[in-house]
């Protein structure tokens, strides 16, 4: 039990930083015990996707949502690891991502590739998708699917959004879409590129 409290611990101190003092959300959440086995539990926040409101808002309102993400990116990024932490690692350490979270082995790699003490270990949600950003009245109110967030640090968030969580323009050469379609797919790729 004393390992679900410090990750209780941890991850309420990553997660309701300064981040959350401009009225974004993170659903209350907690670690309980089902069959011997700690269960992640979050409330709903009211609103809706990103991805599904995409399809009825405006080429501002697009890219208002892209800068309120990019500044909680930057939010969180202050966010250091704990002094015992100096390799990247994700809030709940798992030896075994690829099994146990789904990710791609190429996502394992990036992270964990030639892992040793890094000077860029800030927290990262890592997985900051449209369809995680829960919308309301024009503005980002939550941030929700916590698994994969981590002490990673911003090129390697960046990178595993760029190569894995992004569609890429090549897997569309053969659909004949207009360019202005093909961009609005594309939109959300260079969330990272701010530096």
């Amino acid at each position: 039990m004393l390992f679900t409290e410090r990750r209780n611990s941890l991850f309420a101190e990553c997660s309701y930083s300064d981040f959350m003092t401009d009225g974004n959300k993170t659903p209350d959440r907690s670690y309980v015990q089902i069959n011997g086995r700690d269960v992640f539990v979050q409330e709903r926040i009211p609103g809706v996707g990103l991805n599904v409101a995409w399809q009825y808002i405006s080429k501002s309102q697009k890219a208002s949502f892209k800068e309120q993400a990019r500044q909680m990116l930057q939010k969180l990024r202050t966010i250091t690891p704990p002094s015992e932490i100096n390799y990247r690692s994700y809030i709940v350490s798992d030896p075994d991502p690829v099994h146990h979270r789904g990710i791609q082995e190429i996502e394992k790699d990036i992270i964990f590739a030639n892992n040793k003490e890094y000077s860029d270990l800030s927290f990262m949600h890592n997985d900051v998708s449209r369809s995680n950003c829960i919308v309301d009245n024009d503005k980002i109110i939550g941030l929700v699917d916590w698994e994969m967030a981590g002490f990673f640090g911003w090129k390697t968030a960046a990178s595993i959004h760029v190569q894995i969580r992004s569609p890429r323009r090549e897997s569309y050469t053969l659909i004949d879409l207009p360019e202005e379609f093909l961009n609005d797919i594309l939109f959300w790729n260079d969330l990272y590129d701010v530096e």
